[in-house]
């Protein structure tokens, strides 16, 4: 059982509490920090939990009862093991401070007082006596600027593969209707499928929807009726967030480069930035297509403690184990597929 307060041998006080009992406070850290994500955000919180049913706590460190310095996690079970992660299902959802040394008073109290507990922390560096996985990339593209600055940044062969859809006849839409949602998620199973991984519940996708309202869009594109490309975007405050990806499976016309770029012209100058998302270090072509889409990296560090899993959770770069698992996975019915990932999906996270 965790204790739910620590005092601190400075000025302070450590509380782990279940998120609904100090919302107020996260709430007005989030609104202060200018590391706030989207992932830290209330909507993305609440779709978590309304589909996977995550046990959310808050790791505050208070003075005054003020909250200086925090983390948000969510209750995460793995074999053999259960997690605090900081966020399931999220690229990064690092601490958030309103002074940089007030983390510091965060994780040593943490690490005292719950040191029997795993934590694991997205977008963060070790600390002292946790331990760093170094395997991803963050991606970043400044769109700010005009539409014809955005075009010279495409490499050349990213503008070949637009060109090419554009003589195909390739069309593009988006919006964010129900109708929409349903034809993004076909193809994303279609795509998960051929890939051999599990597909997150159609309900989740229901559930962003519903907390993120307008600030959710879809965009397709289609060749002779039949839908061969998607992306799925979430946008919070002047960041917008490439989410998912789908494509079908003999789409070789350039239609995903049309799709990322006729989002680049319709949101030129519209948002500050395009956070492409994280890539594991490894995967070489969809570092290559963000590379040729104009994305600069930077490294993604997550934090363990009170040890780094030997395999750290990436379904890009496949292990022996993972790609026998993949196997199998693509020669189960597909229904039973769906009745797998409705129950089973969030000890994936």
């Amino acid at each position: 059982m965790l204790n739910r307060k620590a005092i601190h041998p400075g000025t302070g006080v450590l509380r782990f509490e279940p998120l609904q009992q100090v919302y107020e406070q996260w709430r007005a850290l989030t609104r202060s920090s200018e590391r706030a994500t989207l992932y830290h955000s209330e909507p993305w919180i609440e779709a978590l939990r309304w589909t996977y049913g995550f046990e959310f706590r808050a790791a505050l460190f208070e003075c005054g009862g003020v909250a200086q310095a925090g983390v948000l996690f969510a209750r995460v079970r793995r074999p053999l093991a259960r997690w605090w992660v900081a966020l399931p299902f999220s690229d990064e959802c690092p601490p958030l401070s309103l002074e940089r040394n007030s983390e510091d008073e965060l994780f040593g109290p943490l690490c005292e007082q719950f040191g029997n507990e795993r934590f694991e922390i997205r977008g963060m560096a070790a600390r002292p006596n946790w331990q760093t996985a170094d395997h991803f990339l963050a991606w970043h593209l400044d769109i700010s600027g005009s539409t014809s600055a955005l075009y010279r940044g495409l490499e050349t062969n990213f503008r070949r593969n637009v060109n090419k859809a554009l003589k195909a006849g390739i069309t593009v839409e988006h919006g964010n209707s129900a109708q929409i949602v349903g034809r993004f998620y076909r193809l994303h199973l279609r795509s998960r499928r051929r890939m051999g991984l599990p597909c997150q519940p159609l309900r989740f996708f229901h559930a962003l929807l519903q907390h993120f309202g307008d600030n959710v869009d879809i965009w397709l594109a289609s060749h002779r009726q039949r839908d061969i490309a998607a992306i799925f975007l979430l946008s919070n405050g002047d960041t917008l967030h490439y989410k998912w990806s789908a494509r079908y499976s003999s789409e070789t016309s350039g239609a995903g480069h049309l799709l990322a770029w006729s989002l680049l012209e319709h949101c030129a100058g519209r948002f500050q930035r395009l956070d492409l998302g994280r890539s594991d270090v490894r995967n070489l072509g969809l570092n290559r297509f963000k590379h040729g889409l104009g994305g600069r990296s930077t490294p993604l560090p997550y934090a363990f403690y009170p040890v780094a899993p030997h395999d750290p959770p990436s379904s890009e770069v496949l292990s022996v184990r993972r790609r026998i698992l993949t196997e199998v996975w693509r020669l189960l019915p597909e229904p039973l597929c769906r009745g797998i990932e409705r129950f089973a999906y969030r000890y994936l996270s």
